[in-house]
């Protein structure tokens, strides 16, 4: 899944810099947020989906505009599975919208439900948006003569490095507070010391409250990618500060 994630982010750089536009990596944000700046200087934050067969994994959650800490205005849809390689680029209001109507529906067949959990995007639903690279203010046409063997390894844009060695405790009740990106995706939760539990209380899995960081880290890896994934909490978390 990271290779297809990484794969997928380049496949999009690259078409954008054939197009006359500039893009790069957006820092803290996991491996799918991509700064865009078109040809005339508009600049857009595009999340970026990959797959290589099947379907693309979104998530519920992604149903509010911004919801990511990436707060993308546009996300695009590659699939690698083709030759060349298939973009779809759509709105953030638009996604939103989409998502929400299939999460009403859902929440409709069984009141009660969470609206929270891993969800599928079929190439058909979003077929109506191949190759807009226009809503991104670059060339619909690739120039196949630019050059963009540089971009093996994406830039990241630069940011101050977040503050890793003192823990930063919450002032409520003495928990230490915690935060981790993945995927566009910020996540909070509060740390209970002499247990080692934790409380997500903001982002992917709010309310939820976990034994381990490794297995609060896991199972947020797990609904964002759509599949079970395992994460070593001391990489995925930071303290806050």
């Amino acid at each position: 899944m990271k290779e297809i994630s990484a794969l997928g982010v380049q496949a999009f750089v690259r078409d954008v810099v054939r197009r006359g536009g500039k893009a790069t990596k957006v820092a803290g944000s996991g491996r799918g947020a991509v700064k865009v700046w078109g040809k005339e200087g508009g600049v857009s934050i595009v999340q970026v989906r990959a797959k290589a067969s099947g379907d693309w994994h979104a998530s519920r959650r992604d149903e509010e505009v911004g919801a990511g800490a990436a707060n993308p205005t546009f996300w695009a849809f590659v699939d690698l599975g083709t030759e060349p390689h298939a973009t779809f680029i759509i709105s953030a209001e638009e996604f939103a919208a989409d998502v929400r109507c299939e999460v009403d529906a859902w929440m409709a067949d069984r009141p009660g439900r969470s609206r929270s959990g891993g969800i599928r995007i079929a190439q058909d639903r979003i077929a109506h948006r191949r190759a807009r690279w226009d809503l991104l203010g670059v060339s619909v046409v690739a120039d196949a003569n630019i050059d963009t063997t540089h971009l093996d390894d994406l830039t990241v844009e630069k940011k101050k490095a977040p503050a890793k060695a003192a823990a930063v405790e919450d002032e409520s009740d003495g928990r230490t507070r915690l935060v981790a990106d993945f995927e566009g995706y910020r996540i909070v939760a509060l740390r209970e010391e002499s247990t080692g539990r934790l409380e997500i209380i903001a982002g992917q899995m709010v309310g939820r409250h976990f034994p381990t960081a490794s297995a609060a880290a896991s199972a947020v890896a797990s609904l964002v990618s759509g599949e079970k994934v395992t994460k070593d909490g001391a990489d995925f978390w930071r303290a806050e500060g």
